[in-house]
């Protein structure tokens, strides 16, 4: 199951006046040890979208404690994103 929505590609900045760092710009700064989970409704229920620095999609997983341990388990850290 592939979600509807992906990770931002676009620059903004939140409400609180902090900057944030897009996919894209990760990617293009050849970040790659980080993968981005974001909280996802599907006709199949709710979960984590992983993706990777990149933006390509990796798989969807129920809980973002697996995101964490497996990605630990693969020296990467985590980003979440909304």
């Amino acid at each position: 199951m592939k979600p509807d929505n992906g990770p931002p590609n676009d620059a903004s900045t939140p409400d609180d006046g902090l900057a944030t760092v897009t996919v894209s710009g990760l990617a293009r700064a050849q970040i790659n040890d980080v993968v981005y989970a974001k909280r996802v409704s599907a006709a199949e229920g709710e979960g984590y979208a992983v993706y990777a620095a990149n933006g390509t999609f990796l798989d969807i997983v129920e809980s973002l404690a697996e995101v964490i341990l497996t990605a630990h388990e693969h020296d990467m850290e985590v980003a979440t994103v909304h």
